[in-house]
């Protein structure tokens, strides 16, 4: 099934403009499962033609999924008129099938052209819940995301979290952390970062803890 939306030239009052010269269409394809549950439509491509006076550009965006209805695959294919553009982007999953955990990402790669034999432009780990690397999550709670700045290391950062499943920390690479405070389970009181060189900035979030124009109090 394929779907398309025109957008035309607007004016500066905010209406579209007669004759107007500009104007953008957006083409979206699904991938429709219909025959038993759970249905589904999967937005498998978007092609964007966008039109100004004479000249015409044409982008466009193709996913594959997987039988969760994840992105497991996502190709910025740039201009359709030019080669060399092209960004895929590739997500695993590991998934919980009991607890209906299906989402979560354990490893995100993105790389230049259309498959995994282009240059590896950036990697990204996921951990959840504590536990070892592709284990599956067992509550959902990113714990550690791991971010590759070369070929042979990473950025580590950590996150904490109460019993209610809160983000109570998340510092990064062991240089600063964030913390949030809060005075009932769902309800923030405070926002807290520490630097590295132990410079301490609080950020309160009710009324009653505001500075003059809001900004962080220094601790």
């Amino acid at each position: 099934m394929v779907t398309t939306r025109a957008v035309a030239g607007i004016t500066g009052g905010g209406e579209a403009a007669s004759g107007a010269s500009e104007h953008r269409t957006v083409s979206e394809a699904y991938a429709l499962h219909t025959a038993t549950l759970p249905f589904s439509a999967l937005n498998t491509a978007t092609t964007t033609t966008r039109t100004e006076g004479t000249a015409t550009r044409t982008l466009k965006t193709t996913r594959s999924f997987d039988a969760w209805g994840n992105i497991t695959a996502e190709i910025s294919h740039g201009r359709t008129d030019k080669d060399g553009d092209e960004v895929l982007v590739a997500t695993d999953y590991t998934v919980n099938t009991a607890e209906y955990i299906m989402s979560l990402p354990h490893l995100q790669r993105t790389y230049a052209g259309t498959d995994l034999t282009g240059t590896l432009l950036k990697q990204t780990q996921f951990f959840y819940d504590g536990q070892a690397y592709r284990t599956a999550p067992s509550n959902g709670s990113l714990t550690t995301r791991r971010d590759d700045t070369t070929t042979s290391s990473y950025q580590t950062s950590t996150f904490d979290y109460d019993t209610y499943g809160n983000r109570l920390a998340a510092t990064v690479s062991g240089d600063e952390t964030t913390s949030w405070s809060r005075r009932r389970p769902r309800r923030i009181h405070s926002i807290g970062t520490t630097l590295a060189t132990g410079r301490r900035w609080t950020n309160p979030t009710t009324p009653a803890c505001f500075t003059a124009r809001s900004r962080p109090i220094p601790t």
